[in-house]
């Protein structure tokens, strides 16, 4: 690919972001995740090459400018047109379509989409019709975690706030979590109550910001240490985490640069020679 079709594919994407109104980050949330399987890593990569085809931009003649802005708006026209179709079909399919597709994984995630994109929980009772009486108590948790969806699509924790106590707990802090990363936004992590499910909102808030700072906010020491340890970049980095979690990081990043020196700087042997045997 040429050096002019990377500036042009840059410059595209960067108009998208604008256009939805997505900062980098937020685009590299949980929904391109698990709709597009894109890692986080991934991710930030993508994010790398936006900034570095951003500062080419100002090479380039305004003549081309000018033709690439026509065909942008072209496509953004398109676009609109798109997302109005899109629109349309959630609010008006009542996710009776939903129904069509196999009914497991395929069907569940296709009402959770239409609830968090309306934001409207009354899609998630679908659950409750006769021909899904033999789902029993798996019907309930369908209806329950679809809510989550709805709470998120609303910004409105309220629906989490009329479910059971248990469950209403659970809501609240997934609907914190994914609230969190949609937001790109650490002091909604905060408010989660339980220790794991806060420090997976943080990592995930690493991962997108590349801010390892953040890892110091989690007030349990194991959980710091897990978050240096999975997301550490630098041997230094590494080095704030303490015991087992500071020799798994290093050997991760050992394998990752693959660098068998690296391996030499873990204390326990076990972990040292099953590092060094990698290579």
């Amino acid at each position: 690919m040429t050096v002019k079709i990377k500036i042009l594919v840059g410059i595209l994407v960067f108009f998208l972001l604008l256009f939805f109104k997505f900062p980098v980050a937020t685009a590299s949330s949980i929904d391109l995740q698990t709709k597009f399987r894109i890692s986080q890593t991934e991710i930030k990569n993508l994010s790398n090459q936006l900034e570095l085809f951003s500062t080419k931009i100002k090479n380039i003649r305004r003549d081309q400018l000018k033709v690439i802005y026509i065909q942008l708006e072209s496509f953004r026209s398109l676009l609109i047109k798109f997302q109005q179709q899109l629109t349309e079909f959630i609010n008006t399919a009542n996710v009776e379509k939903c129904l069509g597709l196999d009914r497991g994984y395929s069907m569940i995630n296709c009402v959770e989409k239409a609830a968090r994109i309306t934001g409207d929980k009354t899609l998630c009772e679908i659950y409750n019709r006769p021909e899904f009486e033999y789902l029993s108590d798996s019907g309930k948790r369908w209806i329950e975690a679809c809510y989550i969806h709805a709470a998120v699509g609303k910004e409105d924790s309220s629906i989490c706030e009329k479910l059971e106590t248990y469950t209403k707990t659970a809501c609240l802090n997934t609907y914190y979590w994914k609230l969190a990363v949609e937001k790109i936004d650490l002091s909604i992590c905060e408010k989660i109550k339980e220790h794991t499910t806060q420090r997976e909102c943080v990592e995930d808030l690493v991962a997108i910001t590349g801010n390892i700072k953040w890892c110091e906010t989690l007030e349990d020491e194991y959980d710091r240490n897990w978050c240096y340890r999975d997301n550490a970049t630098t041997l230094g980095e590494c080095g704030k985490a303490s015991g087992a979690s500071r020799d798994f990081c290093i050997e991760r990043l050992a394998l990752q640069n693959d660098n068998v020196a690296w391996c030499e700087k873990i204390e326990d042997e076990i972990i040292k020679n099953r590092c060094k045997g990698k290579f």
